[in-house]
């Protein structure tokens, strides 16, 4: 202990004034609650990828980041699987802590049990945490996937329901809106999932999918309208994954990264969230909008940088992540954007979906702000690796879009010769030399071999 003026101060007193310091701290620094609003709508979209809004018509959404707050570079958990992801969207943090590790995840089947539990036996979800400080609170769930029930507190619900489309997973909602004007609703869509598996991501009938949910996302905002609750209700839209090829899992950016709209009561207009956004963020988001004291044992912090009366945050050095520019041909399912041009040069040709400027390189270094401007479609005469990013200023940037261009002459060596037979009930290889083959001839694309 330390004598000052006679007082003896030990430990205690010492903890006791540095917490105040730091309170009276936070309090300059402005530090506040987002003002609750009467009405919270989370609409989620199963595996609508940022790519998916990027391509698709999608004339609500883009108006919702005009006149909202918006990121198209959040990230989700992994594995980048359904249950995992939609677990973690509700209860404000990642499978190491709710042990929701697999679409095999059970509430009596699992590997991991929650570090916590709250209304149910399963990891606190808004719904719970909601239903236990608001009783009387007007609260509802409406899902196209039934696996999503098992991950919240249903018994904290006024109304729940899980329908076999997303068109009657609409029309219940719209409804459920006009009549009972709830307090918090959250909405699952799951046509986009499905057209991924069957059709493929980055395919027409993926982005024809996503333009549909569009729509779909349109009339739960017109029935807030006719229910004359749209002044004060605050639209959370996201999904829990995004998708590559025909399914999702992986560790790829195509997977991880979703979208994150906030649009309503109290959001910067076509604010573009400069701070990192997690799909836990999401829950904690939605609690204070609700005037609802998150638990400790959550993760999410909200995202108050999105709402008037909050300042910029303050990044540092970090930069700011924007949309990544889409190059011409871009991917397709497996394939990688560029392609294979025989006797032909292609044209490589560039968009950007906000008022960045792209940079790219043709030699496969990464391009850095200094790089050369695009500033139209431009002709290669040989083979190239293309790299781009967007760029705002020095402070905001996206990820790197690549794109492999190859050119080859038709009567060149390359490629690889081949000779297709085909046989019944084979036990052993055959002799070749004695069959008829189908077809035979030269490849020079090594990817349409496999």
């Amino acid at each position: 202990m330390k004598k000052v003026n006679g007082l003896r101060i030990g430990t205690p007193l010492l903890l006791g004034l540095f917490l105040s310091v730091s309170s009276c701290s936070n309090q300059k620094k402005g530090i506040q609650s987002i003002e609750p609003v009467k009405h919270v709508i989370v609409i989620g979209v199963d595996a609508m990828s940022p790519d998916g809004i990027t391509n698709a018509n999608t004339p609500v959404m883009d108006d919702i980041m005009k006149n909202g707050a918006f990121t198209l570079n959040a990230r989700g958990v992994l594995p980048t699987s359904s249950s995992t992801n939609w677990a973690s969207m509700v209860s404000g943090v990642g499978p190491a802590q709710h042990g929701v590790t697999s679409n095999g995840w059970e509430r009596d089947d699992h590997t991991i049990p929650p570090m916590r539990t709250g209304l149910e036996d399963i990891f606190p979800t808004i719904f719970g945490v909601t239903r236990q400080q608001r009783p009387t609170i007007e609260m509802g769930a409406i899902y196209t996937w039934s696996g999503f029930g098992r991950l919240i507190e249903r018994t904290a619900l006024s109304y729940d329901t899980t329908q076999p489309s997303d068109e009657e997973t609409l029309i219940k909602t719209t409804k459920y809106i006009k009549e009972k004007k709830p307090d918090f609703l959250f909405v699952h869509f799951d046509d986009v999932d499905h057209v991924g598996h069957d059709k493929g991501h980055k395919t027409s009938y993926f982005y024809d999918a996503v333009a549909k949910v569009d729509q779909q996302i349109g009339e739960i905002i017109q029935a807030t309208k006719d229910a004359g609750t749209f002044d004060d209700t605050v639209f959370i839209i996201s999904a829990d994954h995004g998708g590559i090829g025909y399914g999702h899992g992986g560790e790829t950016l195509d997977e991880l990264e979703i979208p994150f709209l906030l649009y309503g009561k109290g959001v910067k207009p076509g604010y573009l969230i400069k701070n990192t956004v997690y799909t836990y963020d999401n829950a904690a988001t939605a609690a204070s909008l609700l005037g609802v004291n998150q638990p400790y044992a959550w993760i999410g912090k909200p995202v108050q940088s999105a709402f008037t009366g909050f300042p910029e945050p303050d990044l540092g050095e970090q930069k700011v992540q924007i949309a990544s520019p889409v190059i011409f041909p871009k991917p397709n399912l497996y394939d990688l954007a560029g392609g294979l041009y025989i006797d032909e040069l292609p044209i490589v040709k560039m968009e950007v979906r906000n008022n960045s400027e792209i940079r790219y390189t043709t030699d496969g270094s990464v391009p850095t702000i200094n790089s050369e401007l695009y500033t139209g479609p431009f002709e290669l005469s040989q083979s190239a690796v293309v790299m781009a990013k967007a760029f705002i200023g020095e402070q905001q940037e996206s990820n790197v879009t690549t794109a492999y261009f190859r050119l080859v002459k038709k009567n060149s060596k390359n490629g690889v010769r081949y000779t297709y037979y085909e046989g019944e009930n084979w036990k052993f290889l055959p002799v070749f030399e004695n069959m008829k083959p189908l077809s035979e001839g030269k490849n020079t694309n090594s990817e349409s071999m496999i």
